[in-house]
């Protein structure tokens, strides 16, 4: 019952008791929360046609010829972020083309919305259909009977927003004001990438931002301070690395291991802002394995792997 109970608060203009008299109000029907979608979802995966996404696929690689040979050919940085941005495009154009969007079947409420302004918005938009047909000679009164009901409608709605929000600020109830704020703004915007970071006013892009978050949480190595056994680990790790250093000759990835890895993606795990899910990925590596072995192989004899 007391989940039930809203707006209460403290009448001092009742009297008829020595104690202060409380009123509030009880919820009778259940409340419409504002659902608002976070995913980043973009496609329907659960009914593909996987066989029609691959012919596609085939299709578009084709036409753009992304093929192991380009990788081969491949000798900078640059012609390698540009072979793997042509080919998750090819694979956006796919999804696009033989995936059905997800779209959300719930349809939201708006709390100030009332009957009267709903009547006033049918009356707006008949007044705007009425333009179109409107003869000549009777048009320019049309319009301004249009707009004078538009204004009307936009006074109204506004003034039903200010004060569906002021009583939503001074509602009393199980959830705290400002509990009910940051809720509110918490889920009133789709979830976005990572910002990038701020510091002393100054706005830092992608790359700044990843070189401060590393100097604050893996700090210069220095020798400076350290304990016995630390300068013990130091010493046995430059004893390896003078037996066996060899750092521009990584051993390439194998087949095995890029099978093993594609496997042990996580169907549940939430995509990037491309919207490709673990099995679109999945699907779209076992079509043509050689190449993205390639294209992998490729990025680790560069030292450089694309941006996501």
């Amino acid at each position: 019952m007391l989940s039930l109970i809203e707006d209460w608060r403290v009448d001092e203009t009742i009297a008829s008791s020595d104690h202060n008299t409380l009123t509030f109000s009880i919820r009778l029907i259940k409340a419409n929360g504002m659902n608002i979608q976070r995913t980043t979802r973009l496609y329907g995966t659960k009914k593909a046609n996987w066989t029609q996404f691959c012919e596609k696929l085939d299709q578009l690689i084709e036409e753009r010829a992304i093929n192991t040979d380009k990788v081969k050919n491949v000798m900078n940085i640059r012609e390698l972020d540009s072979l793997a941005e042509g080919y998750t495009t090819v694979v956006q154009k796919t999804c696009e083309d033989t995936l059905a969007k997800k779209m959300s079947k719930e349809k939201l409420t708006l709390p100030w919305m009332s009957d009267e302004l709903h009547r006033l918005k049918k009356k707006v938009l008949t007044k705007k259909r009425r333009i179109r047909c409107a003869a000549p000679v009777r048009r320019k009164k049309v319009i301004k009977e249009y707009l004078k009901e538009k204004e009307k409608y936009e006074i109204e709605a506004k003034a039903a927003q200010t004060e569906s929000w002021k009583g939503f600020c001074t509602r009393q109830d199980k959830e705290g004001v400002w509990e009910g704020i940051y809720r509110v703004i918490g889920r009133t915007a789709k979830r976005q990438e990572d910002l990038p970071l701020e510091k002393d006013g100054k706005m830092f892009d992608l790359r700044d931002s990843a070189r401060i978050l590393t100097e604050a949480f893996y700090p210069d190595d220095s020798m400076e301070g350290d304990s016995t056994h630390h300068k013990h680990i130091r010493e046995e790790a430059d004893r390896v690395n003078v037996e066996s250093r060899d750092e521009h000759r990584d051993p390439p990835f194998t087949m095995v291991e890029l099978r093993n890895v594609v496997k042990s993606f996580n169907p549940k795990k939430a995509p990037g802002a491309d919207g490709l899910t673990a099995d679109i990925c999945s699907h779209t590596i076992f079509r043509n394995p050689e190449f993205f072995l390639a294209l992998v192989n490729k990025c680790l004899e560069l030292a450089h792997f694309p941006p996501i």
